[in-house]
C-alpha cells in the first residue's frame, strides 16, 4: 500500500512531471494514424418488442467468423501481460478483465462477441430467443458436438448451469457478476436449479426472478465470468482437481500455469470454431513496462501492453500500434463512499460531495481535453455521461451539446463554487486509485485528476491499493472516492448502474445515490419494450447528467503493440472482454 499527498502545483508543470510525456504517438492498425474515438457503428441488439401476451422471437445471432486461418512459422506467440487484477484461473476468482485475460483462451462462453464489431455472435450457444413476453424467460439452443478438453465429454446445458453455480455461490468468488447472477437467479443452489434448467442437454431454459430484457447479453457477451467448465471433472476431481488442470472448450488448453510467471496453453486441433494459427500461447506476466518494452524489441515479445508515452520508442523500431475497433474503456472519477443515506452509520451529511455545488466544481476543475491531449495522446473523446455510449440505448446526444456549458472547464468558476458551497479555503479530500490491466496510465491518470483539484484549493491524499484489498474495500461501502477505468463499450449502461448508481444493490461499490434513479431503475428493470427502456434509461442519464454525479472523463481505445514480423493482424472489439479475449483470431505474419 502506498500513500501519497499531492500539493497545489500549475497544471502544466504538474503534467510534464506526472506524466513524463513525450511526443504524440504514431498509432493505428498497421503504420496508419489512428483516429480519435468515435461514436461506435453497432450496438447489441434489443429484443423485439412483444406483441400482446405472445412470446417473442430474437433474431438469431450473427454467424461467427470462418475458421480458417493460416498456420504460422512462429511456434509460440508470447504476450507481455501486466500483473492481472487476481492470479487465478478460475472464473469465479477474478475480475471480469482476470477471467477474459486468462481463461478465456481455454474456455467458452454461451454468446460471444465479434471481433471487428462487438456484435452478439453464436458461441456455444447457436441460436436465442425470449420466450415470455415479460422477459422473465429465454431459451438458449445450444451447439451439438462440442467436446471438453482431457476426455470429459461433451458440452451441454448442465454444464453452464455448474458454472453459473460456481461463480454465484463458490465460498471463494470475488467475480465481478456474482452479485449479478444472484440478483437474477438465486442466492441458492436450489434457487438458481429453478431458474435454469434444461429439457434435454442442448436447450438452456433461462428463468429469472424478475424481467431480464437483456438476457442474451447478459448470459453471454457481458458475463466474462460465466465462462464454461466442465460438470464432470468438478463431480471426479473437485475444486484441487481444476485448479491443476481445468477443462474448457475454448481453441487452446491449459498447458502449464505458474503463480505470477506465466501461463501456456497449447492449441486445440479442429477447434470447432477456430483453430488458432499458433500452435501455443503463452501469457508472461511481466510488472515493469521497461521490461515488456524491452521484451518486445528483442523479440521475446510478440503482443505487449505499454503505456502509451512509451510508443514513439517502440514504433521507431518497427513494431506497430493497434488500436481496439472500438472505445475500450471509460475513464471517470467516482464520487462515492459515505455520501450516500444507505449506508446507515456510515453515511456523513457533512461530506463535501453531498453539495451539488462542490460535485460541479470538481467536474470544472478538469480539463479532459488536455489529459487526452497529454496522456493519451489526443486518441480519445470526453465522455458527457458516466456509463452512456452515442451507440448504445438512452444516450441523448444533447449531453454532448451541452458539455462544454455544463461540464467546461473553467478553474476560476470552480473556486467560486466552492465558496459558495461553504468551502472558500477548499477541504480535504481522500481518494483510492489502483492499477489494472488495460490502462498503463491509471496512475498517471489519476495524479493529473489530483493535480487539478489541488489547483482550486481541494487537498488530496491518494491511496494507491492493490486490486485484492480495493474488492474488499469497495463491497463493504467502505469506499470514499476512486478513480476507475471501466472497460466495455458495448455493456448496456443498466448494468453499469446497478453496480454504482442504484442504492438498493447490497454489495457494490458506493456512489451517487437518488431516490428517483432507484424508482426509475425499477421501472427499467421491470419493462422489455425497447421504447420505453430507451426513454428511462435517458431521464436516469439526464439526473446524473444534471447533478454532476461523477466526474466522466474519457472515452479510450485499447492499445496493443504488435510485432509485425508475428503478427499480421489482431482485431479485438474493445469491449468488456479486455483485449486479449481474441487471441486465438490472431492471424500470423507469413
Amino acid at each position: 500500500m502506498k500513500k501519497s499527498h499531492f500539493s497545489s502545483l500549475p497544471i502544466v508543470l504538474f503534467a510534464l512531471i506526472a506524466f513524463g510525456m513525450l511526443v504524440a504517438v504514431a498509432c493505428g492498425g498497421s503504420s496508419e494514424e489512428a483516429e480519435p474515438v468515435t461514436a461506435a457503428t453497432a450496438a447489441p441488439a434489443a429484443p423485439a418488442k412483444p406483441s400482446g401476451g405472445a412470446p417473442t422471437a430474437v433474431v438469431k445471432a450473427t454467424e461467427a467468423p470462418s475458421a480458417g486461418i493460416t498456420t504460422s512459422k512462429v511456434e509460440t506467440l508470447i504476450a507481455a501481460i501486466s500483473p492481472p487484477p487476481i492470479e487465478l484461473i478460475l472464473p469465479w476468482r477474478g475480475t471480469t478483465v482476470a477471467a477474459n485475460q486468462q481463461v478465456r483462451p481455454f474456455a467458452d462462453p454461451l454468446i460471444a462477441t465479434e471481433g471487428s464489431s462487438g456484435l452478439l455472435v453464436p458461441g456455444l450457444a447457436e441460436s436465442w430467443e425470449m420466450t415470455k413476453a415479460d422477459g422473465t424467460e429465454w431459451v438458449f439452443h445450444l451447439k451439438e458436438g462440442v467436446q471438453f478438453h482431457d476426455g470429459w465429454g461433451e458440452f451441454t446445458a448442465k454444464d453452464f448451469i455448474h458454472t453459473v453455480k460456481r461463480v454465484a455461490l463458490q465460498e471463494d468468488s470475488i467475480a465481478t457478476d456474482q452479485f449479478l447472477l444472484r440478483q437474477l437467479f438465486g442466492d441458492t443452489e436450489e434457487e438458481i436449479a429453478s431458474n435454469l434448467t434444461a429439457p434435454d442437454p442442448y436447450t438452456l431454459v433461462m428463468g429469472s426472478k424478475g424481467p431480464n430484457a437483456d438476457g442474451a447479453f447478459i448470459a453471454g457477451a457481458q458475463q466474462g465470468n460465466v465462462l464454461i467448465l466442465s460438470e464432470a471433472q468438478w463431480a471426479a476431481e473437485g475444486l484441487e482437481g481444476i485448479e491443476k488442470n481445468p477443462a474448457g472448450t475454448g481453441p487452446f488448453e491449459m498447458d502449464e500455469f505458474e503463480l505470477g510467471s506465466h501461463i501456456r496453453y497449447q492449441r486445440v486441433e479442429d477447434h470447432w470454431r477456430v483453430t488458432p494459427a499458433f500452435e501455443a500461447y503463452q501469457q508472461n506476466v511481466v510488472p515493469e513496462v521497461a521490461t515488456r518494452m524491452a521484451m518486445m524489441l528483442a523479440g521475446e515479445a510478440h503482443i505487449a501492453e505499454i503505456d502509451r508515452d512509451l510508443h514513439p520508442r517502440v514504433v521507431e523500431r518497427g513494431m506497430e500500434v493497434v488500436n481496439s475497433q472500438l472505445p475500450a474503456i471509460q475513464f471517470a472519477f467516482i464520487m462515492g463512499g459515505n455520501y450516500r443515506p444507505d449506508l446507515a452509520d456510515r453515511y456523513d451529511p457533512s461530506v463535501p460531495v453531498t453539495n451539488i455545488k462542490v460535485r460541479e466544481a470538481i467536474n470544472r476543475a478538469v480539463d479532459r481535453q488536455e489529459i487526452i491531449d497529454t496522456l493519451f495522446a489526443g486518441n480519445g473523446a470526453p465522455q458527457p455521461v458516466w456509463a452512456y455510449h452515442p451507440a448504445l440505448p438512452g444516450y441523448d446526444p444533447a449531453w454532448s451539446e451541452q458539455f462544454e456549458e455544463k461540464y467546461g472547464y473553467d478553474p476560476e468558476r470552480a473556486k467560486e463554487l466552492l465558496a459558495e458551497a461553504g468551502y472558500p479555503d477548499g477541504f480535504t479530500m481522500q481518494l483510492k486509485i489502483t492499477q489494472l490491466p488495460g490502462l498503463p496510465e491509471m496512475i498517471p491518470g489519476s495524479e493529473a485528476l489530483f493535480g487539478y483539484l489541488t489547483a482550486i484549493g481541494i487537498k488530496v491524499e491518494a491511496e494507491e491499493m492493490e486490486w485484492a484489498e480495493v474488492r474488499s474495500n469497495y463491497r463493504g461501502k467502505t469506499t470514499h472516492n476512486w478513480m476507475y477505468p471501466i472497460r466495455g463499450t458495448y455493456r448496456p449502461a443498466q448494468v453499469t448502474l446497478r453496480f454504482y448508481n442504484v442504492s438498493a444493490l447490497e454489495g457494490f461499490i458506493s456512489s451517487y445515490e437518488n431516490k428517483e434513479i432507484d424508482e426509475l431503475y425499477v421501472k427499467l428493470t421491470n419493462s422489455v419494450d425497447a421504447d420505453e427502456r430507451d426513454g428511462l434509461l435517458r431521464a436516469i442519464g439526464q439526473i446524473k447528467f444534471d447533478n454532476y454525479a461523477e466526474v466522466p472523463v474519457a472515452w479510450l481505445p485499447g492499445q496493443m503493440i504488435i510485432d509485425p514480423s508475428v503478427v499480421k493482424t489482431f482485431t479485438y472489439p474493445g469491449n468488456i472482454n479486455a483485449g486479449f479475449s481474441h487471441i486465438a483470431d490472431v492471424v500470423p505474419a507469413q
